[in-house]
């Protein structure tokens, strides 16, 4: 991942385990940084992950059922099952750092999926794809202009390969979830 500010919906990661095809975004983000709700919804649950000491919000989507959205690597989380959470509101904060292979780094994910009940059930989708009409050219400008940005900053005009994106940010525009495991 090195250079990257953020990593795009569907970008392969290999390690000495193997391949993996990753089913959101993630984003590296100073800790504190509050992370707000996408859409208004219903928290279905909110878990405690002790591997990378933080926590998960699960939201059912308003008007939506099946659809979740998981805001995940999260501490001083503001909300608790069966609330509702309106867009716009803080979900939690972004902790100090989520320990992994990779190294001890401040960042969270925001997952947009259907759910299912074993792995290929589930579909996860490219969450700026989703975005309403009236704002989504106007985030795929900003998502653009953000790498553009980055990539002139660091001095390296390859860090992302937007090329072979189907949408900024996005290099499908959906993934089962069976494809994304090891």
């Amino acid at each position: 991942m090195g250079k990257r500010l953020f990593v795009e919906f569907g970008y392969l990661v290999k390690n000495d385990k193997g391949k993996k095809i990753l089913p959101s975004p993630i984003y590296f983000l100073p800790k504190g940084t509050k992370v707000i709700a996408v859409g208004p919804g219903k928290v279905l649950e909110t878990r405690s992950q002790k591997d990378s000491n933080d926590y998960e919000v699960l939201v059912e989507p308003k008007d939506s059922p099946g659809w979740r959205i998981s805001y995940d690597h999260l501490e001083n989380i503001r909300f608790k099952n069966g609330d509702f959470v309106n867009t716009g509101d803080i979900v939690g904060e972004v902790p100090l750092g989520y320990n992994s292979e990779a190294g001890n780094f401040p960042m969270t994910e925001i997952t947009v999926f259907i759910e299912g009940t074993k792995p290929e059930d589930i579909e996860n989708f490219c969450p700026y794809m989703l975005l309403d009409k009236s704002v989504k050219d106007m985030y795929a400008q900003k998502i653009t202009k953000l790498v553009q940005d980055w990539e002139s900053y660091m001095g390296d005009t390859n860090i992302y390969d937007e090329h072979s994106w189907v949408f900024p940010g996005c290099k499908h525009e959906k993934l089962n979830e069976a494809d994304t495991i090891n």
